[in-house]
């Protein structure tokens, strides 16, 4: 077995800087000649053509080789950026860069980098577009208007931009793929976490199932509750958690022991992750309180399995 070759400290180091990822121009940069550069790549992965992964590759091995690829300027645009962001859970297969000058795409076995030419503001290692570009960019590229909303609807949950400047930059984009539904969203969101909550149940939940609505902000003994039906109420909490935990439960027993009212809760997750999931739940209550409608599959409803 041929031995492994030693690779100086300011080449790892600069390779772990990048996630196991180095050019070949970096090096040849930093004095290295070619015939060393061929020798050291026998002992690595090649990702591209002038890329080389140092360890074993992995996604985010992936986007710094794009961010290589472009050059000075390179910034994870789109779903990279907002999965960096921690708006998106689960890394895209496509990971979008943003580049000063013309690129040409490549693919690897776990993920492909697709270019983009224009300039971007970015901070981070690595660098992603600012939430609101990565927000607008994800929807121009974006088939599915719920995917859309999710993503706002979490980015605006974890406090990560403000409505504002989400409008702000829609309106520098004459162009601009859901506008409308973003627009929504915001004008929506600035009313206060109350509305933005009530839009997305009314548009997420219960219009596309078919699902009526209820009575909304009704007071009854103990406070006011967010959504009434014949025979439950629907609660939307704004926070995971929040201190008003206790008060809340000792209301939702009150209103089952004084009124055999149940009590739905649903947060922010159970709206813009799960919806069809959350109109499932809220008609199987309905039928239960003798409700004659007909619930309705959205284009999104997932094949139902029982307990999912």
């Amino acid at each position: 077995m041929r031995p492994r070759t030693l690779v100086p400290p300011h080449v790892e180091s600069l390779s772990a800087s990048q996630a196991g990822v180095v050019a070949v121009r970096q090096l040849l940069d930093a004095g290295i000649t070619r015939r060393v550069i061929h020798r050291w790549s026998q002992d690595w992965i090649r990702v591209a053509e002038g890329l080389y992964a140092t360890t074993p590759p992995s996604w985010h091995s992936v986007l710094w080789a794009g961010l290589l690829r472009a050059g000075a300027g390179g910034v994870a645009g789109g779903a990279a950026a907002l999965f960096l962001h921690g708006v998106l859970p689960d890394v895209p297969r496509t990971i979008d860069v943003w580049s000063p000058s013309a690129r040409e795409d490549f693919s690897t076995p776990i993920g492909r980098v697709a270019f983009r030419c224009g300039a971007r503001a970015a901070r981070g290692n690595p660098p992603p577009t600012a939430v609101e570009d990565s927000l607008l960019d994800f929807a121009s590229r974006c088939g599915r208007e719920h995917d859309v909303v999710a993503a706002v609807t979490r980015a605006l949950a974890q406090q990560l931009t403000l409505p504002g400047r989400i409008v702000d930059t829609l309106d520098a984009r004459p162009r601009q793929r859901h506008r409308r539904v973003v627009q929504s969203l915001c004008e929506a969101s600035s009313a206060g976490i109350e509305s933005v909550l009530e839009w997305l149940f009314a548009r997420r939940v219960l219009a596309p199932h078919g699902l009526p609505a209820a009575q909304r902000q009704v007071r009854l003994e103990g406070g006011r509750v967010d959504a009434l039906y014949e025979g439950f109420i629907v609660e939307l909490d704004g926070e995971r958690f929040h201190a008003d935990e206790a008060r809340d439960r000792y209301r939702d027993n009150e209103h089952a022991l004084q009124r055999n009212l149940l009590t739905l809760r649903y947060g922010w997750q159970d709206m813009a992750d799960t919806p069809c999931r959350t109109a499932r739940q809220v008609a199987d209550c309905l039928e239960l309180h003798d409700w004659r409608g007909r619930r309705h599959r959205c284009p999104a409803c997932p094949p139902f399995t029982p307990g999912s």
